[in-house]
């Protein structure tokens, strides 16, 4: 190696962080799954908040992230990093896992007790996340009003805020023409949305992780986030129950406890987990890649 080159690094993810019993049973096993069925992306809540400047408490808000991560080490880091994320690790290179569509995280302080500048990243996430659901409620909007009946002259559309729910009376015709000026020469507010929603996957704040292993290693990580299509074929979709079921059996405690997941499949509660595989991917789309993705995630 010259002196001018950088060191090899690839990217990992590791398993299992829980293991079940002595050995490496419970490892193999992910193993297997992975083999047949793809990565589990795993869902967890962000918070974030921002504080006022008049004193008043700070507002908060969450978002639910659906994610499989990746870190960035060098082969001899392993090892260590192994002790704290699982012996079994699968490596990738940067253009592999960029086929994949993997992303960088963006690691976003929090405010301290200081009344200084540390607040800029919970400010911009909390806009970002308006940002969202605005244009989620012009989509519910739009919707809302063509499927309005044709001789409708007003519509009451109820808008969800913290408070309690605010009904409006609005003009179908008046309405449809603002939302339609609103959003002329632009992606759909509902594709808009979704993006909105789905880049919000990459952002994780940057402190107050107890884990001392997490934190070294919080600026190394890239993730999988959300369900793409590539050359007009979706990445991910929901699989079988029987497939549940397997997950059940490796680790039912998990999925049932942090995902919410029912023992009983398929599941059936609007806001319980929703478990999807990813489907192949046409080799000229992604050449050189079989990689799939399973994912956890509150679905509807």
């Amino acid at each position: 190696m010259s002196e001018n080159r950088a060191p090899e690094r690839y990217f990992y993810h590791s398993f299992p962080r829980r293991p079940q019993t002595q050995g490496h049973g419970h490892g193999l096993t992910i193993l297997e799954l992975i083999r047949d069925f793809g990565f589990l992306m795993t869902p967890e809540i962000a918070r974030w908040q921002y504080s006022h400047a008049d004193g008043t408490p700070p507002r908060r808000q969450s978002m639910v992230q659906r994610r499989i991560s990746f870190t960035e080490l060098a082969p001899d880091e392993l090892a260590g990093h192994a002790k704290d994320f699982g012996p079994f690790a699968l490596e990738f290179d940067i253009d592999s896992l960029k086929r994949l569509g993997a992303i960088p995280v963006f690691y976003v302080p929090q405010a301290g007790e200081g009344r200084d500048a540390g607040g800029l990243g919970g400010t911009l996430m909390i806009h970002l996340i308006d940002a969202m659901r605005l244009t989620d409620r012009i989509a519910q909007m739009e919707a809302i009003l063509a499927g309005a009946p044709s001789d409708r002259v007003r519509q009451g559309i109820t808008i969800p805020v913290d408070a309690g729910p605010v009904l409006f009376d609005l003009d179908v015709k008046e309405a449809r023409e603002t939302l339609r000026a609103i959003s002329l020469g632009l992606a759909p507010a509902r594709q808009l949305a979704a993006f909105l929603e789905g880049g919000l996957n990459y952002f994780y704040p940057a402190d107050g992780r107890n884990n001392a292993a997490l934190q070294y290693y919080r600026q190394r990580e890239w993730r999988v986030a959300g369900n793409v299509a590539v050359c007009d074929e979706e990445m991910m979709h929901v699989p079988s129950a029987a497939l549940i079921d397997r997950l059940l059996v490796l680790d039912a405690d998990f999925l049932t406890g942090r995902f919410l997941l029912p023992v009983k499949s398929p599941p059936t509660h609007p806001f319980t987990a929703c478990l999807r595989s990813a489907s192949s991917i046409g080799a000229g789309c992604f050449t050189n890649s079989t990689a799939s993705v399973l994912s956890i995630g509150y679905g509807a």
